[in-house]
């Protein structure tokens, strides 16, 4: 019984290490030459366009227009 115990340890830090690479490898495909350019200039664009939008709606006010 004892070894099933480990053997069954074993098997989920061998499937633990799997995903990690799976997880590493889409993210090597996603910083990569091409793409992490444009991952770099999204980033930005979403920074500026939040900065932007807070600017816009004024923390005090809101975003709705009081009625009258």
């Amino acid at each position: 019984w004892l070894t099933k115990i480990i053997s069954n340890d074993m098997n989920s830090i061998s499937d633990m290490l799997n995903y990690q690479e799976e997880s590493t490898i889409s993210l090597m495909k996603l910083y990569n030459q091409p793409t992490g350019f444009i991952t770099l200039m999204l980033v930005i664009y979403l920074f500026l366009t939040l900065i932007a939008v807070m600017k816009i709606t004024n923390i005090f006010y809101g975003p709705l227009r009081q009625k009258n």
